[in-house]
């Protein structure tokens, strides 16, 4: 199985190895520090991580690639970075748990 890894933290550079690998599944760790040049803001700010997300979604949705966006949790249990990356996250993610499955809230 070849599993192939990129070191990057351009949303640009992520997007077109996305479009040009096809994967079936991609984990992106961590959100918070994708940046987009064409925003104001640095990498982990609230409208950087939220349009990093809906491009990422945007395009795993046209391409059906699934996604995992991975956003960090400091010692004390927040979640490090603008908590704006929870929403989008479990937006993309609550459709497709099952009943039956642990979720974050849960806290099965």
């Amino acid at each position: 199985m070849h599993v192939p890894v990129l070191a990057e933290t351009d949303l640009d550079e992520v997007l077109a190895t996305l479009e040009a690998e096809q994967p079936q599944a991609c984990v992106i760790d961590s959100v918070q520090t994708l940046g987009a040049g064409d925003l104001s803001g640095a990498p982990g700010s609230v409208g950087q991580v939220r349009e990093v997300a809906a491009r990422v979604m945007e395009l795993a949705k046209a391409r059906g690639i699934a996604v995992i966006l991975v956003g960090h949790v400091t010692k004390d249990g927040a979640l490090a970075g603008p908590a704006c990356s929870n929403t989008s996250w479990t937006a993309c993610c609550s459709s497709r748990a099952s009943a039956s499955a642990p979720t974050a809230s849960s806290g099965r």
